[in-house]
């Protein structure tokens, strides 16, 4: 299935014994380029380069950004708490401004309800269950989910 975005090397079971994870290497390509010239920012501390996860801007977010795009998000980073019995999203790589700029967009293009979770320093994205929010998100991102990461969504 990602046969043109990937390199022929074969994929790597992780762990070893009854892999639960597969990684595998992508090919150099301008659309992943210009991804991370979106999503990164590298700046150079202490003599080594380092890359930044950044929101990227709200024009970015507003052309881009589709329930698609949140289904890959929870896919990735995203997991289904048993005690709050709800959906986050690990944003810890940003700044509380840009997890709050993150929750408002999510209202006002998907209508979805958000708030902030503490985790040490950071946050992260935890969708209200206040409502019908959660029936939502699951009506809009399943389509686009894979079967095997329904699990994320508590399903």
């Amino acid at each position: 299935m990602l046969g043109n975005v990937s390199t022929s090397t074969a994929p790597t079971p992780y762990p070893r014994e009854n892999p639960t994870q597969y990684w595998f290497s992508t090919c150099s390509h301008a659309f992943f380029t210009e991804l991370r010239s979106v999503w990164y920012v590298s700046n150079l501390k202490k003599h080594k380069l380092v890359h930044t996860k950044i929101l990227p801007t709200q024009d970015y977010l507003d052309s881009f950004f589709t329930e698609v795009s949140l289904a890959h998000a929870i896919m990735g980073d995203g997991y289904w708490e048993n005690d709050s019995q709800t959906i986050l999203i690990c944003t810890e790589n940003f700044t509380l401004e840009e997890v709050r700029v993150f929750i408002e967009f999510l209202d006002k293009r998907l209508g979805l309800k958000a708030t902030t979770k503490k985790r040490k320093e950071c946050y992260r994205l935890r969708f209200s269950s206040a409502n019908n929010n959660l029936i939502l998100l699951r009506i809009m991102v399943t389509p686009y989910m894979h079967p095997s990461m329904l699990y994320k969504l508590g399903i």
